[in-house]
């Protein structure tokens, strides 16, 4: 019991402890910090891409939108001359035939109009 004494009334094993939690809590302090600015870094680049996406889905929406108005005026101008001709025509049966394909093609382009665009506080409350 008197050499656990006099070991431990000896300041040489606290400094080595004192100098182990030291080191203990400054590699603590580095690895928090290196996850906060990790977390930080990927959720300023997730609203960067974000950001930098907003104008090429407005471009890419309006397109669209585009589309689906050029659609349907093919269709309102098939429908107008197919209307127009004559029953013994013989462009009918063709007229009619590419209505029938426009009017097609038209429920599939209608399936998307636009796409929807990001405001800059949706960017900004995005998480990574």
């Amino acid at each position: 019991m008197n050499r656990v004494r006099e070991a431990l009334s000896h300041w040489g094993p606290w400094m080595v402890l004192a100098y182990l939690g030291l080191v203990a809590v400054v590699a603590f302090g580095f690895s928090l910090y290196a996850r906060t600015v990790k977390r930080d870094t990927a959720r300023q680049a997730a609203v960067a891409r974000c950001l930098a996406s907003r104008p090429q889905i407005q471009r890419i929406s309006k397109h669209l939108h585009g589309v689906n108005l050029l659609a349907d005026v093919l269709v309102t101008n098939s429908r107008a001359s197919a209307e127009a001709t004559l029953p013994g025509d013989p462009q009918r049966l063709s007229r009619l035939a590419n209505l029938h394909r426009l009017e097609q093609a038209r429920s599939d382009i209608a399936a998307i109009d636009s796409l929807p665009v990001p405001s800059v506080a949706r960017c900004n409350a995005a998480q990574p």
